[in-house]
């Protein structure tokens, strides 16, 4: 292991020693130089072989220490910064990953809440690992034996290293080795703001310099995963390479399911329908961990659609959307939901649409349609066009530019590097919250979303009154974390949380008959429809007003129960039971 630390400024330099001493699985020596005016400390006095005063660049002081050891008598050659929080058991969890995957050259990913100068390398928390063409310069940098020999000593051309990370992919897949990033063991890189110590312009002008004279790989190149690793065997059953970068589509559509194996199947159908030509799409599925033939509906469909299936453990919504776009390889890519169905003319909408607003932050909201039978349920009548809990188009018009609420995940097409660059999914959010809190970050970035409603998909599945008190309950949840991740006065009129305790309060009292109510009106109603009556106007009054107050409550509950510590993930497989008093048999 090399390192550099600097006694001039805080650190965690002692942490990190403490932890890599506490490697059992492999024999290790840490070699760190100290930099800058100050003592060393005493227990880092047998661990520093160098105190440099003058400020010299990280990959001067990393060769200063290779050039007083044998590289080739290490199996591996960690390098590593100093203000990084590493996992308990990391060295040995970390070496035996890329052991496993066999990565020649590999790097931890990020915690989501770290600084992140590349969003393609925050964590994927449903996987071990994934075969890349990236592998950052730090905070920490591993190198097989056989990478090391190969690209070490470090090119000092590169300012403080900058740009070697898009020209080590290139050596690296002449000699056909593999690199990859390790998600099952992220670091905190929380410490200190990148370029908080140079001038941020100057070192992107010399990595400017320094690319323009030597081979390297574009970002769109090097941001794509080839292969992932669920932890019991390869999550993609048609594995990629580089060959395939020479030959990319222009639009990628990103599936993630979970256990919908019958809906998964009408909408991969659909996309056999479409206008635009298959060789200019690719579809990429992300398994959530479904316990169904998820797989087996993909491998049907593998030989009518440009289609690659990925498995994850189950993780939620939003680690999977992070994970299909980090398998992606186009340029432009589309969100589905897997109980809609396209519009022979959608993936070719979206597609036009970028053609012409070809600016990074124009992002592209479909309008997505209820099939007539499900139209014609009260519930989703009036969770779309009443209410407007589920989809508000009838307050929006084709062609108007919308807000961070609008950035709706199932419809919604993006320019992808735009996302790496700027942000990716929360993988706190299983489930509710995920896209819009994405879409509040990307704001900073200029996000504009544009309607376009002829770009039509069709949702085929009706939602239950304890489907949708579930629903509404977890997005009262993830409201709650949504309220703690920003303090926007903005941001927190949409969350709804401010009055959540007082709102609670007057509440409780209430809640189990209010939602008893709306079960009964539910069922009255389901049971005149079910004899062919209609629903009168008073009926439909009532009802309307039951599920109002059924999915408020429900909603309250949800951020009231995140105030006392409950989180989407603890939640994520959570019951009817969770948030009504009363078990129901409703339709």
């Amino acid at each position: 292991m090399v390192g550099v630390y600097l006694l001039d400024t805080p650190s965690k330099v002692a942490s990190i020693a403490a932890e890599l001493d506490r490697c059992r699985r492999y024999s290790l020596e840490q070699h760190w130089v100290a930099l800058g005016a100050g003592t060393v400390p005493l227990d880092l006095e047998p661990l520093t072989r160098q105190h440099v005063l003058q400020p010299r660049s990280k990959f001067e002081l990393l060769n200063l220490l290779l050039e007083a050891i044998d590289i080739q008598s290490y199996d591996f050659i960690v390098a590593i910064d100093d203000d990084i929080d590493l996992p308990a058991r990391f060295l040995d969890d970390f070496i035996d990953l890329q052991r496993r995957y066999d990565l020649a050259l590999a790097q931890p990913a990020r915690t989501h809440d770290s600084y992140i100068d590349h969003h393609f390398t925050a964590q994927l928390t449903g996987i071990d690992a994934r075969r890349t063409r990236f592998v950052e310069i730090g905070p920490l940098t591993s190198f097989r034996s056989d990478a090391a020999a190969l690209l070490m000593p470090f090119d000092t051309c590169a300012p403080m290293g900058w740009g070697l990370d898009f020209v080590w992919p290139l050596q690296l897949e002449r000699t056909g080795l593999q690199l990859g990033i390790v998600d099952a063991t992220p670091v905190r890189h929380a410490l200190r703001k990148p370029a908080s110590h140079y001038d941020l312009n100057a070192m992107q002008a010399a990595m400017a310099d320094y690319l323009s004279s030597t081979p390297h790989l574009q970002r769109a190149e090097a941001f794509v995963a080839f292969q992932t690793f669920d932890g019991v065997q390869s999550a993609t059953a048609q594995v990629i390479d580089s060959r395939s970068m020479s030959q990319v589509p222009e639009l990628s559509v990103l599936y993630c399911s979970y256990n919908r194996a019958g809906l998964l199947r009408l909408a991969l159908d659909a996309l056999c329908r479409q206008t635009l030509e298959r060789k200019r799409f690719e579809v990429i599925l992300v398994d959530d961990g479904s316990s169904d033939d998820t797989r087996e509906v993909a491998k049907n469909f593998s030989g009518c659609l440009p289609l690659r299936y990925a498995r994850q453990r189950q993780s939620g919504i939003a680690s999977a959307r992070n994970h299909a776009l980090c398998l992606a390889r186009s340029p432009i890519v589309c969100f589905l939901d897997d109980d809609d169905v396209a519009d022979p003319g959608l993936l070719e909408t979206h597609l036009r649409f970028h053609e012409c607003h070809s600016a990074p932050e124009c992002v592209v909201l479909g309008r997505t349609e209820l099939r007539i039978d499900v139209a014609g349920a009260p519930l989703m009548h009036f969770v779309t066009q009443v209410r407007h809990n589920l989809f508000s188009y009838p307050l929006i018009e084709h062609g108007s530019t919308l807000g961070f609420d609008y950035f709706w995940g199932g419809r919604i097409s993006c320019k992808r590097l735009f996302l790496l660059a700027n942000g990716v999914f929360n993988p706190l959010f299983r489930f509710g919250a995920e896209d819009i809190e994405l879409g509040y970050r990307l704001t900073k970035a200029g996000l504009r979303v544009i309607y376009n409603a002829q770009a039509v998909s069709c949702m085929v599945r009706y939602l239950t009154f304890e489907e949708y008190c579930r629903r509404s309950y977890l997005q009262g949840l993830a409201n709650w974390w949504c309220g703690q991740l920003h303090t926007d006065p903005q941001f927190h009129r949409w969350c709804q949380i401010d009055q959540i305790e007082l709102e609670w309060n007057d509440l409780e009292p209430r809640y189990d008959t209010i939602l008893k109510i709306a079960v009964d009106l539910h069922r009255y109603a389901q049971a005149r429809i079910n004899a062919g009556l209609a629903l009168d106007d008073l009926t439909l009054q009532l009802l309307h007003r039951g599920y109002d107050a059924a999915f408020e409550a429900a909603r309250i509950k949800g951020s009231h129960d995140g105030s006392l510590g409950a989180t989407p993930a603890s939640t994520h497989e959570v019951g009817p039971e969770r948030f009504m008093a009363h078990q129901t048999a409703t339709a």
